[in-house]
């Protein structure tokens, strides 16, 4: 066990302080547990909450303590090394904050941090005489075999995902139906193994439109009754199907109205990302590092457009996705870079106003 701490410094390198932080480890540990079970195939499903060990990586230049990324270990088996930079700025803008409310740092200055952890180790606690003994149960992820489709292209850095058109263009419908407001469902599907290729990959199957969602012009809120239809439903197909994300839409038509027209077509609105409000319902609702995000932008240059959204090494950027069936009225980019982040991209004025 380690424990995390946060030195915040000025753009010309002076110390501003040192914070204690608690980064949220969560994502970065469900990553970890996709990555092996990525590796070993559904033999490791069984037990697919097994714990995970978070352990810092040095830095080569300035050494103990401080961090350059981490490292994560699952079954005594090193998984995955992550960088720091990455990792760490959430919990960087925290600190920052606090010192920005006490006049130490400038509000909207840049800063630069360092990463520095320290070995936990609390003593053994003494024995005590318990009248019961829990133990914790593997939780098994349902995987069943597949073959990857020979239409959709490689996709080697992060788990496939496979679209049937039918359901993109349900979306549309939908979307278009509630044009001005945001709308939404959940994503119903299958995380499948193709042994030929020794690799995982999710199969989207269905849309369950969440009727009784609370959208208006910038967020949309799911509810208990959301959750009742998506029970109702995966009870009724009787398919064995798992809940592997969710979509939603984007109004941009309505944000960028009053827009002129090349400023419309600069606009990183009408390329598809993820606001903070979305970020937090993913997070929240959606950890498993399988699930994704879909959104489709009601573009105010002309047709719905999607972009998909997924963890990647405990991060939610934009990914990669492909697209099988028949034609589509839908703006289909499944060719997107899996590369591709949505970290450090300029925002415009609507989008800063719904973070």
């Amino acid at each position: 066990m380690y424990r995390w701490a946060m030195e915040i410094l000025r753009r010309d390198g002076t110390r501003v302080g040192q914070k204690v932080v608690s980064p949220d480890f969560a994502p970065v540990i469900e990553c970890a547990r996709l990555s092996y079970l990525r590796r070993h195939g559904p033999a490791a499903a069984a037990d697919y909450d097994r714990p995970v060990e978070i352990d810092p990586a040095w830095s080569d230049k300035l050494g103990e303590p401080y961090v350059a990324g981490l490292r994560t270990i699952v079954a005594g088996e090193p998984v995955e090394e992550l960088p720091g930079a990455v990792m760490f700025k959430a919990s960087a803008v925290e600190a920052s904050t606090e010192f920005v409310k006490s006049g130490e740092l400038e509000a909207d200055s840049t800063f630069l941090y360092l990463v520095t952890a320290y070995s936990d180790e609390a003593p053994p606690s003494p024995p005590t005489r318990e009248r019961f003994q829990l133990s914790s149960l593997p939780v098994p992820v349902p995987i069943s075999n597949g073959f990857w489709p020979s239409e959709a292209r490689d996709n080697v850095r992060d788990i496939g995902v496979i679209l049937p058109r039918h359901l993109l263009d349900e979306i549309v419908d939908l979307t278009v139906a509630k044009r001005g407001v945001e709308t939404g469902g959940v994503l119903l599907g299958h995380l499948k193994w193709d042994h030929q290729l020794r690799e995982l990959f999710i199969e989207t199957t269905e849309q369950i439109h969440a009727r009784s969602a609370v959208g208006d012009e910038k967020r949309l809120q799911f509810t208990a009754d959301c959750w009742a239809e998506v029970r109702s439903a995966l009870a009724l197909r009787q398919r064995g199907e798992s809940i592997i994300g969710w979509w939603h839409s984007h109004p941009a038509r309505n944000w960028c109205a009053e827009c002129p027209r090349e400023r419309q077509e600069d606009c990183s609105l009408q390329n598809g990302f993820l606001s903070d409000h979305d970020k937090t319902l993913h997070r929240t609702i959606f950890p498993r590092a399988f699930t994704v995000a879909l959104v489709a932008t009601d573009s105010a240059l002309g047709d719905v457009q999607f972009a998909m959204f997924g963890w990647k090494r405990g991060v939610l950027t934009k990914r990669a996705y492909n697209v099988i069936g028949g034609n589509s009225r839908s703006q289909i980019r499944s060719a997107v870079d899996p590369e591709m982040s949505t970290e450090g991209e300029e925002l415009c004025e609507h989008q800063k106003s719904m973070s």
